[in-house]
């Protein structure tokens, strides 16, 4: 049995590798600058080390015990953060973070000290996928349109702002400095075609904007591109009024009214108040008009029961009310809904009376699921109704997010997709299929695939798991989700790729390979359903050796910008041999490399003039890595100035023990540099050796010069 930094061979362990586990020596009065220097490059090493010995593990098809894994993750998190924190302080400025370095090496010592060393744990059970879930991410990223801080504010504050601008309505001064006055009207149209609205009284920057026409609001656009119509609002002046529209957003409030002065509003918006936890039962009662609610990012446990006597009520928004647990059946009651938007709200269960909805275009739901088997004991048996879309025909958008180990899901989903397929207008669509059988009959029977109107999808396919630690950085996974066709292939362990899986990914433009561990290269996706792919990630998959072979030809990846690759242990090469680079790759512009030990240099000589986009290129935690630009004798290209050369604007070179140069090809005059744990790097690129001989016969000829025209003039 393989084991991972036992007690009994820890000393052997140190005796190898003493700089992967010596503490920084803090005497002689170091400066802070070299303190933290060495904290940050101990670190560095530790976790090189440690990761090496995990992929012996994760290689061998048994786990890595949790708090190991965490212990890494950890790590790694610290890490970056010192990398911030070095350049900062390089740069001069160490008087002003003095404070930030001790916290940051005192950190350091302590995940040090507490690396987990234990023999008990067994690694024989096998590895599992895991991703990380909104539920891990709600208190570090939001959702497209609803990012950002809470504004914050002391009571002092707000009371001198009620001085300079006094609002009417409230019994008394708590009230007023939680609430806010009425706003300003829309600013009419000078047009009569119809335009966005910019105005004091709509919240910007969310995931919906409102359109008017002729002084009035007509629609609202979301963020899929579909619009929701609002009636013209009866004025004797014909203009919008001022009561129409109610703007709380980022208001920091604690509360709320049990009778508010609102005269009726259409547009009440709420988000975004994230000391929000309870509004009255009666609060909605003096808006029977109310059209659209925004509640989202707020901490509200319970929705009240006047809203379900809103009758008129078209958009009900309520993302990322992660204390939100259940939806009371009275959400029947809202007959004209049309959109509903629960995404990041992590429910326990949903009502069946959301199939009276029936007027429902847009549809996101987000549900709760337990990390501990344990805890399913404590949750409503049934996750959801089977047959829940069954009457809700008219659905546009659809956005579905589960536990990936949510064994209710898993039970009620076949019949769920069967709905799902007999949708005819289903133009968004985001979706779990937890096996590839389900993903086929949907896509064998669904109309809207079939006559290209489901335009904008995010699938996953296959057995997902809940993972500790994504082993993705999170900004790559969320530029993965942005793209508006995007696949995500997990735990495929077929012996070939199912022919639906190549299918779907001829129509994507966002692939993601997430442990695969039967595939041993690309052409088995069939490498034509590559051409439309924008962004490219791959990770854990064992087998692959190169990701362009020698039986590729053409122009494979002619839109691909990202290329990401993660963990793939038996990667020889990205390209297999410089006789067949072409073209490629000629829209790439950011290239990762991370954790692939085998990998002995990054790109040929000859691939450098094919890669004229290329601005960003990180290469980590690869410990064969020796250099990045690989020199071919027979086909080193030149300029009249010498080889030709990449324009970086952005180089990450990090613990690559081997690494001794970057070869030609790379330009760094510009270039934001990043290298860490490279101790035989030399910055200064190797000269071929024919440049080296047209430089020495050029001093001999400017010597030889010389010595006759001295010889002339003074002889």
């Amino acid at each position: 049995m393989d084991v991972l930094l036992f007690p009994s061979h820890l000393d052997a362990f140190i005796e190898r590798n003493p700089i992967a586990c010596e503490q920084p020596n803090l005497e002689n009065h170091q400066s802070i600058a070299e303190c933290t220097e060495k904290y940050y490059h101990c670190l560095g090493n530790r976790l090189l080390y440690v990761r090496k010995r995990m992929n012996k593990v994760y290689m061998g098809g048994r786990r890595v015990p949790k708090i190991l894994d965490r212990w890494s993750m950890d790590a790694t998190e610290l890490k970056y953060k010192g990398s911030g924190l070095l350049e900062k302080l390089q740069a001069g400025k160490s008087d002003s973070l003095t404070e930030e370095s001790e916290h940051f090496d005192n950190s350091t010592a302590k995940i040090l000290k507490h690396c987990p060393v234990k023999d008990e744990y067994e690694y024989d059970k096998a590895i599992p996928v895991v991703i990380p879930t909104k539920k891990d991410q709600k208190f570090k990223t939001s959702p497209v349109g609803h990012g950002g801080t809470s504004f914050s504010t002391n009571k002092e504050e707000a009371l001198a702002r009620l001085k300079a601008n006094p609002v009417s309505g409230f019994h008394d001064s708590q009230q007023a400095v939680e609430s806010v006055s009425k706003q300003e009207s829309l600013s009419p149209s000078n047009s009569q075609e119809t335009h966005k609205v910019y105005s004091t009284s709509i919240p910007e920057n969310e995931s919906y904007s409102f359109m008017m026409e002729n002084n009035s609001i007509k629609c609202v656009e979301l963020d899929d591109g579909k619009t929701i119509s609002i009636p013209n609002r009866p004025s004797t002046s014909g203009k919008l009024e001022n009561s129409s529209v109610i703007n709380l957003v980022e208001r920091d409030l604690c509360q709320l009214p049990e009778e508010p002065d609102y005269s009726n509003p259409y547009f009440l918006f709420l988000q975004k108040n994230t000391r929000l936890t309870q509004i009255p039962d009666s609060f909605f009662n003096t808006m029977p008009d109310l059209i659209f609610l925004d509640m989202s990012d707020t901490k509200i446990k319970i929705l009240p029961s006047s809203l379900f006597k809103l009758s008129k009520l078209k958009v009900l928004m309520l993302r990322n009310c992660f204390r939100l647990a259940k939806i009371p059946s009275e959400i029947g009651n809202l007959s004209d809904m049309e959109v509903l938007d629960l995404s990041g709200s992590e429910l326990y269960d949903l009502p069946d009376e959301i199939g009276e909805l029936t007027l429902l275009t847009h549809l996101q739901l987000s549900f709760y699921g337990p990390d501990d088997e344990s805890e399913f004991v404590h949750l409503p048996s049934k996750l959801i109704s089977p047959t829940f879309l069954s009457k809700i025909k008219n659905l546009e958008a659809l956005n579905i997010s589960v536990h990936p180990e949510d064994h209710r899901w898993t039970n009620d989903a076949e019949p769920i997709i069967k709905n799902v397929a007999e949708l005819e207008n289903l133009s968004h669509l985001q979706f779990y299929f937890p096996k590839v059988e389900m993903f086929e009959d949907f896509i064998q029977t669904s109309p809207s695939w079939k006559k290209g109107i489901l335009r904008k999808f995010c699938f996953v396919v296959g057995c997902d798991v809940k993972r500790i630690a994504s082993r993705v950085p999170d900004e790559v996974e969320q530029l993965f989700r942005k793209e508006t066709q995007s696949l995500r292939f997990v735990n495929g362990n077929a012996n070939q790729v199912p022919q639906m899986i190549q299918n779907v990914l001829a129509r994507a433009t966002s692939f993601y390979l997430d442990h695969h561990m039967k595939v041993k290269s690309l052409s088995e996706f069939r490498i034509s359903n590559f051409r439309l792919l924008k962004f490219f990630l791959l990770r854990e998959c064992p087998k692959i050796q190169t990701i362009v072979d020698s039986s590729s030809a053409g122009d494979v990846f002619p839109c691909l910008e990202h290329l990401r690759i993660y963990y793939l242990w038996e990667l020889k090469h990205v390209c297999e041999a410089p006789s067949i680079w072409t073209s490629y790759f000629p829209a790439l512009t950011h290239l990762t490399v991370s954790t692939c030990h085998k990998l002995k240099f990054i790109l040929w000589e000859s691939m450098v003039p094919c890669l004229p986009n290329l601005k960003e290129l990180v290469v980590e935690d690869c410990e064969s890595v020796e250099e990045i630009v690989k020199q071919e004798k027979e086909r080193a290209i030149y300029t009249d100035n010498g080889v030709i050369r990449i324009e970086l604007s952005r180089l990450v070179l990090q613990y690559l023990p081997k690494l001794v140069s970057l070869g030609n090809g790379l330009s760094l005059s510009e270039a934001k540099i990043d290298i860490t744990g490279c101790p035989r790097f030399n910055l200064k690129p190797k000269e071929h050796a024919l440049v080296k001989l047209m430089k020495r016969l050029g001093w001999l000829l400017a010597v030889l010069v010389f010595s006759i025209l001295y010889r002339y003039f003074f002889f």
